[in-house]
């Protein structure tokens, strides 16, 4: 019988993180990200030089033609566009504009909420750090695995296992961000509202944020239903007072004492909802260092 080559395992019974050999990955995740942002800020100068917003007033100009038949590929598209981070407003002024103003508020709420929830989940699922028990083998099996099997699914365990370890280490070399990372979830549904309701990072971008982070599924749902709404009425509103399609992309909508006065209740809301965010930070970010000021004056005396 051949001798099988022995496998090392750690005290948990589970294999080793990498293999011997194996060489380390050519980018750390910081650099990563750089690239990634970079990627993503070459793209929006892409999509602004090619003039998408004219390409889609265009597009939504041949929807109005079609009238309510147009509904299900509109939402479909505006879902697309969040999840894949296309800039513009058009989707939003264009719901109103098709539809009404209430039926434009639900269907552009409905689109972003969809959209906002497949990025989380992509996030998640791409950029999670915590450990994962392997799956066990199904009920009344007696089949052995082939050795391709095997192999593939060892070298997915280590690519996942690698993953991890940059994330972690991601979050080590930024332990404030970390810090923000476990005490802001605690907030909930609620703070989530507050994040869509003040610019801060733009909307979508910060769904993948939000996947990445520990925030709950329910939390992130409810929250991110909730802050799209007045957004999503102010827009559907000012698109359904557009007086062609041309008004949404290019020239400015004419604004009345109603309309900048909803803009300064939508103003409110953002400064109340900025205050309240950077309260709760600075009351996080106390926390941490209260006991590391502690210890040196225990030092000290």
């Amino acid at each position: 019988m051949a001798e099988q080559s022995q496998v090392p395992v750690a005290a948990n019974g589970a294999e080793p993180s990498t293999r011997p050999g194996r060489r380390p990955p050519l980018f750390p995740l910081s650099r990563r990200a750089s690239f990634a942002v970079a990627a993503g800020l070459f793209l929006v100068v892409v999509l602004w030089a090619l003039d998408v917003q004219g390409a889609l007033a265009t597009f939504l100009r041949w929807l109005a033609d079609l009238g309510w038949a147009s509904l299900p590929l509109f939402f479909v598209l505006h879902v697309a566009a969040v999840v894949l981070l296309i800039p513009g407003i058009a989707f939003p002024l264009g719901a109103g504009f098709l539809y009404g103003p209430v039926a434009g508020t639900v269907i552009s709420a409905a689109g972003k909420t969809l959209g906002a929830v497949i990025a989380f989940f992509i996030a998640r699922y791409l950029l999670d750090d915590r450990e994962t028990e392997p799956a066990g083998p199904a009920a009344g099996a007696t089949e052995e695995p082939s050795p391709s099997a095997t192999s593939a699914a060892d070298d997915r365990a280590d690519r996942a296992r690698a993953r991890r370890r940059r994330i972690a280490e991601f979050k080590r070399r930024h332990p404030k961000l970390l810090l923000l990372d476990r005490h802001l979830p605690e907030g909930g549904w609620r703070v989530v509202m507050l994040i869509r309701l003040v610019p801060v990072i733009p909307f979508k971008l910060s769904n993948y944020f939000f996947g990445w982070s520990r925030f709950r599924r329910r939390d992130f749902v409810l929250g991110t239903a909730l802050g799209t709404l007045p957004y999503s009425f102010t827009n559907a509103w000012l698109g359904a007072l557009a007086a062609d399609l041309s008004a949404l992309t290019s020239d400015p909508l004419p604004r009345g004492p109603a309309e900048w006065a909803l803009y300064g209740f939508g103003l409110l809301l953002a400064l109340l909802a900025a205050a309240l965010i950077t309260r709760r930070a600075r009351r996080i970010l106390a926390m941490d260092e209260e006991p590391a000021t502690t210890g040196q004056e225990r030092m000290g005396g």
